[in-house]
Order: structure tokens, then C-alpha cells, then sequence
């Protein structure tokens, strides 16, 4: 799985620096959903205080944050829309709104370089 989602990361890039083909926004919002399953793939598995570290968790317990983050992990949370802070304690959210802000993080960084790409191939064909 893992190699998969590497060859398809690296494909998004190669498309993303290619003129012609699809626009500019597919091709960015291709690159954003790869990235979105790679951190996906890469988070499989962990818990909040395993990424975010205890020192982050009040009193040193991190349980409900670790709870948060695997519902958010059970639940393919790319934002943090999906944290229903309305229905959780603070700190379940803040351990859903971790993981979907990384997921989202990996998500923008991977569109804005693409954009980024296309505007530097543009400027330099001017």
C-alpha cells in the first residue's frame, strides 16, 4: 500500500509540472487527495500521544485525546469539520481536530505546490 501511494504521490507531481493535459486546479486537487491518503497511511495506527507527544495532554493522560484521534482515524476525517465539538469534552476534540489538521495540513501543502509549479512554469515561459 505504502508503495503504491509513493508512485501515485510522485505521478500527481510529474503531472503537476506538465502543460497540457488536465487544468491546473484538477491537477491540484489530485496531488491534495494523494497527499491525503499518504498521511492517511501514514498515521494508521498511532495515537495522539504518540504524534503530538504527552507533555500536550493535561495532566499527562492522554486518553481522551487518543480517543479523539482514533475516531478521527475510524471516521477518514480530512477536516476538522467532522470533530463535533458540540457532543465531546475539549480534549477528545483536540485529539480530532490533530489528526484531520494534519491530514488537511498534508492536503493544502500538496495543492499549493502544485499551484506554486504552475505558476513558476507560466513565469518562466514569459
Amino acid at each position: 500500500m505504502h508503495r503504491l501511494l509513493t508512485a501515485a504521490l510522485g505521478l500527481s507531481v510529474v503531472l503537476a509540472s506538465c502543460s497540457g493535459g488536465p487544468s491546473t486546479e484538477r491537477r491540484a486537487e489530485t496531488a491534495a487527495g494523494l497527499a491525503t491518503l499518504k498521511a492517511q497511511h501514514e498515521l494508521e495506527g498511532k495515537t495522539y500521544e504518540a504524534v503530538e507527544g504527552r507533555s500536550t495532554c493535561p495532566g499527562g493522560d492522554c486518553s481522551d485525546e487518543d480517543a479523539g484521534f482514533a475516531y478521527a482515524q475510524g471516521h477518514a476525517l480530512e477536516t476538522t469539520d467532522g470533530c463535533g465539538t458540540e457532543y465531546h469534552t475539549q480534549t477528545f476534540t483536540d485529539g480530532c481536530e490533530a489528526y484531520a489538521g494534519i491530514v488537511a495540513a498534508r492536503a493544502d501543502a500538496a495543492r499549493q505546490a502544485v499551484l506554486q509549479a504552475e505558476a513558476s512554469r507560466q513565469a518562466s515561459a514569459n
